[in-house]
């Protein structure tokens, strides 16, 4: 291969690089989302939802992969109004008041959305001619290892604190005591469309 088509290749590759490397993740604190007015449906719960945090929350590396695969983490405060402990197992939620939609496993939902760490590895593939080696392209450098071995770091640890966070967070399976409430996220499919999430109890 002449220099030229190297250079060609070469710059090829840092231009893919850049535009694919690995993202932070920025942790949140439930009470800066800015979740919308809340909503009374009758005399046992009262609740406030918003849409999209990773969007909110600026992660938007993960935002990007949610929207790939349809779906939508929703943060959820709801207020148990009765005198009676409430499973959250127990709800209702429905897209525009009339489609009903169930949450996915939360599992499933970390698996389809974190960065794809391993991949990175196929940086190290990039190779430039030994500048210490006129007219010899037989042996070259593999620059593509540092920027591999740094971005699967990036993604790794990225993956491991969102997974964690996300599961500290999770309202799968939660009980909430009377009179009591309570802020959490859900992962949902197919809901990026509604213009509101309606939540009501099953009983």
């Amino acid at each position: 291969m002449k220099r030229g088509k190297w250079a060609v290749f070469s710059s090829l590759f840092v231009i893919l690089l850049f535009a694919n490397c690995a993202g932070t993740y920025k942790s949140f604190k439930m009470a800066t989302i800015p979740f919308k007015e809340p909503v009374s449906t009758d005399n046992k719960i009262a609740y406030s939802t918003r849409q999209g945090v990773m969007f909110n929350t600026h992660n938007y590396r993960y935002a990007k992969r949610e929207k790939k695969e349809d779906y939508s983490l929703m943060a959820i405060k709801l207020v148990n109004k009765t005198d009676l402990p409430i499973n959250l197992a127990d709800l209702n939620y429905s897209c525009g008041g009339s489609t009903a939609v169930t949450p996915i496993s939360m599992d499933v939902y970390i698996d389809k959305t974190k960065q794809k760490a391993g991949l990175y590895w196929l940086f190290s593939a990039g190779v430039v001619p030994n500048p210490f080696c006129k007219g010899c392209l037989k042996y070259v450098i593999p620059w593509g290892i540092i920027p591999a071995a740094t971005n699967f770091g990036i993604a790794f640890r990225a993956n491991k604190k969102m997974k964690k966070e996300i599961h500290t967070y999770d309202l799968t399976n939660k009980v909430l005591q009377p009179n009591d409430s309570i802020m959490g996220i859900l992962p949902f499919k197919g809901i990026n469309n509604c213009g509101e999430i309606y939540i009501t109890l099953k009983y």
